[in-house]
């Protein structure tokens, strides 16, 4: 006799937000009925942070999921520095009003964080027992939202992870890709990457991926979901070249890559130098071996770069 399916641990999901990285990712995921057994978006554009999120609140009432997954986060570092109101609803404000629909209606919050909750001084990756120290406004309201979620419920999942890359929106691989495919200048050409900045390239699929298996055991917490290993922007830059040249016709007489010291004179936000990222907590947890980023990325770059070629 086959054994009987397990049943998820959640009956019915909503997932605020539908058109970043991680919002387009779900819609596109096959894993999610092993966390619950339906679920419905809450799309972004009905966000409404000027009106303290009643239509939020109006669909959450609606709907009475057991489990709240919010994708919607106000990711741009540099932009967060000038715009800290807004930065702050996003971030905090809006993890806060989750958290606390959650607690009253007895469900489970599911949040995305950063490695750049730390100052980036440790010479070792950081293990979620580490105190944060955030350098920059963005990683201050993300943190500000993690404590919000801790203090108004005790039945949730913080998930941190850094270097996000997937086939939508901007992120760092999209970036690199297009001066490799559409340089500025014609002839010989190269572009500079930061050599001095360490953090862990980590794929969405592979974010959502280890968040189910956590999520399926119900283990509630705050966990470190990036792949083994890590390497610096300049590093990941010079493996998105090469998988480009193997994997979508990237001509090998693309425009070349040199490596870069951090300016200290530069008007962004401050970045961690080393927000390296411990995901042993994890890695115990599910009892399995964490694949290294470059595997991670390597067994995606072929589907992924050709998407970013035909766009």
């Amino acid at each position: 006799m086959a054994a009987a399916l397990k049943a998820p641990p959640y009956k019915f999901a909503v997932i605020v937000g539908d058109s970043g990285q991680l919002g387009l990712t779900f819609k596109y995921s096959r894993h999610i009925y092993s966390i619950c057994t339906r679920y419905e978006f809450f799309p972004s554009s009905s966000l409404d942070a000027h009106e303290n999120f009643r239509a939020l609140k109006r669909f959450l009432d609606a709907y009475k999921p057991d489990l709240v997954i919010n994708t919607i986060a106000y990711t741009s570092v540099d932009e967060a520095e000038n715009n800290k109101e807004v930065s702050y609803v996003i971030n905090a404000v809006l993890p806060r009003t989750l958290a606390l629909w959650c607690f009253y209606n007895k469900a489970a919050i599911v949040h995305f964080s950063t490695d750049y909750v730390y100052d980036g001084t440790s010479k070792e990756p950081y293990p979620e027992t580490t105190l944060p120290c955030p350098i920059n406004q963005y990683g201050l309201d993300k943190l500000t939202g993690e404590l919000y979620i801790m203090k108004e419920t005790p039945d949730f999942y913080i998930f941190r992870t850094s270097a996000l890359y997937s086939p939508f929106r901007v992120n760092f691989v999209k970036k690199i890709f297009s001066k490799l495919t559409n340089p500025k200048k014609q002839g010989p050409y190269r572009f500079n990457v930061v050599r001095d900045q360490f953090t862990v390239p980590t794929s969405s699929e592979f974010l959502l991926e280890y968040m189910f298996k956590i999520i399926s055991k119900k283990a509630l917490g705050v966990f470190h979901v990036v792949p083994s290993g890590y390497s610096s922007w300049y590093e990941f830059a010079l493996m998105i070249r090469s998988e480009g040249i193997k994997w979508s016709n990237l001509s090998p007489r693309a425009p070349l890559i040199s490596p870069t010291k951090t300016r200290k004179d530069h008007k962004g936000a401050n970045r961690p130098e080393f927000s390296v990222l411990d995901n042993s907590k994890m890695a115990k947890l599910l009892r399995t071996t964490i694949p290294e980023w470059d595997e991670v990325f390597r067994d995606c770059s072929d589907e992924l770069l050709s998407v970013l070629r035909d766009r």
